[in-house]
Formats: structure tokens, sequence, C-alpha cells
């Protein structure tokens, strides 16, 4: 970590502990319960399992020598959003001004939902964390000094990012169009079958990260105090990683309106641009309208 990054590590990490004092041992936020009971069992959360984010909670909590358990998962989701502030922080020095990149960090920082997600356990700040860990790669492979060889090994570690924090958050898989594409555009001079090889890396890289949902079936035929789903078959196994059971892409099956018509698309659309707002307010917006424009029209 460079010296420049300290700062805000400590300060996120920091502000982000007093606010989990404020809030108590579990803030009662969603399916952080079964979050933290699946972590302490080693269990099967609910669909779609999350199972690296048990697996890291885990691991992370024995390392913590205080507090009881909830609040030890709890304060990880803090560490998780500290380290995100790092990295966008690193990926961000090289490309603009000093000053630009400490405003946008901590614009990203401050915003409503990164507190509030900061001092839950949830995983949605290691979801964070991977997204800034992948943007932070595609940052170095684009580097001017950088062989196409080297940057192929970048792209292969920005997969293998993509597969592996799939397993703690599905949604990471979305990322995947815009990552072909700046592939494709970085590295247009690849003839069809350096592309066609460059592909088969991507492939078997982006399945060794997604390859963690192994741990389903061998814990789940250990008879875990959680166990959704009993994934110990491949129907099984399917079923609770596609939240086959749960409405699939919907949050629940009952309650989510949307359907795959124009009418549902625009609705939805409509509320991510209410959400969007609500979060980053109208200076946000006219700042990310304004980066927008910088980015698709300077030279």
């Amino acid at each position: 970590m460079k010296k420049c990054a300290y700062p805000f590590f400590i300060f996120s990490f920091s502000f982000a502990f007093l606010l989990s004092l404020l809030y108590g041992v579990i803030s009662p936020y969603r399916d952080s319960g079964d979050l933290i009971a699946a972590a302490h069992a080693l269990g099967v959360a609910h669909p779609p399992g999350y199972c690296l984010y048990v697996l890291l909670s885990k691991a992370c909590a024995a390392l913590l020598p205080f507090a009881n358990y909830a609040y030890r998962i709890n304060l990880l989701s803090s560490l998780w959003a500290a380290l995100t502030a790092v990295v966008i922080f690193l990926t961000l020095r090289p490309q603009i001004s000093p000053l630009s990149a400490v405003a946008a960090t901590l614009f990203w920082l401050w915003t409503p939902s990164v507190w509030q997600l900061s001092i839950v356990s949830e995983m949605y700040t290691l979801n964070a964390l991977f997204t800034a860990l992948i943007f932070y790669v595609l940052s170095r492979a684009s580097e001017s000094k950088v062989s196409a060889a080297i940057c192929i090994r970048f792209l292969c570690l920005a997969f293998f990012l993509v597969g592996l924090g799939a397993a703690n958050h599905p949604t990471l898989s979305f990322i995947l169009p815009g990552l072909l594409f700046y592939w494709w555009k970085i590295l247009k001079a690849q003839s069809w079958r350096e592309r066609a090889i460059s592909l088969t890396y991507f492939f078997i890289f982006g399945s060794l990260g997604f390859a963690v949902i192994i741990y389903y079936p061998v814990r789940s035929f250990r008879q875990p105090l959680l166990d959704w789903g009993d994934p110990e078959s491949l129907r099984a196994l399917w079923r609770l990683i596609s939240r086959s059971d749960y409405g699939g892409l919907k949050l629940h099956p009952a309650e989510s309106l949307f359907e795959w018509t124009l009418s549902g698309a625009a609705e939805q659309c409509m509320l991510f641009f209410r959400a969007e707002f609500n979060e980053l307010r109208i200076c946000g917006c006219f700042l990310t309208l304004l980066g927008l424009w910088s980015l698709l029209f300077s030279k």
C-alpha cells in the first residue's frame, strides 16, 4: 500500500468503526442474521449462498481478538469499505490530479449507502472492493508502457477477480460485457487466432475464480447448521446459485413486480435513476455527467 493511501484507510475505517460502536452489536438490516450465522457455523447462506463472504468472514473474524462474533462480522464490512476507498484512490491517482483523486474518493465514501452498508453484516462492501480491484487491474493494463503480453496477464487477473467476486455476489458478473469490450478495444491489433487464445485464457481464469463454489456441496455433505437448498447434487447446486426458488434476479419471487416488457424495463430504469439521484444529489449528478462528458470527448 502506497504511503499516500494510508490516510484513506485510517479515516474510512476509523469513522465506520465509530459508527459501528454507536449501532451496537448487530444492526437490524435484512439478511445480516443469516449471514452471521452462516459464517459462524461455516454453513450455506440463503441463495445464492455467498460462499466467499462466508469463508472470508469466518477466517477474518477468527483473527479479531475482541468483541462478540456478530460485532466482528459487522466490523469487517467497515474494513472492506476502507480498503475499497484505498483502491479507488490508487486507481485514480495516476489518471488525475491528487486533489481530484481525493475529492472523488471521498465523494464515493460519503454517499449514504456506503456508510449504511459499512456498519452491517452484508456482502455489499466486499462486492465494492472486488469491483474496485478489477478497475485497478484494468488501469494497470492500459498503461502505455505495458506490452500486449503483460496486458493479457492483467486481463486474466481481472477475469479471475470477476469469477471469485461472483462467488461473493453474482451481480459482479454484469461487469463482463464491459470487460470484454475493453479487451477488444485495447488489443484490437490482435489477430483472430490470438483473440481466440485470449478468450480461452479468460474463461479458464474466470472459472478458476468461480470454482470456490465447490464449497457448497463439500460443506453440505457435512450437514452444517445452516444448509439452504442442500446443494449436494448438480441440480440443487444450480438452483442455489441461480436463485431458482427465489425469483432469479428478482429480490423476492412474490414481492418483485418486474416483467420483461418495455413498460417494465422503463419503470425499472426510472427506479434506478431515482436511486442514483438520492445518492448523488444535484451536485453529484452534475459532476458525474461532467466526468462522462470529459471521458467521451477528451482527446
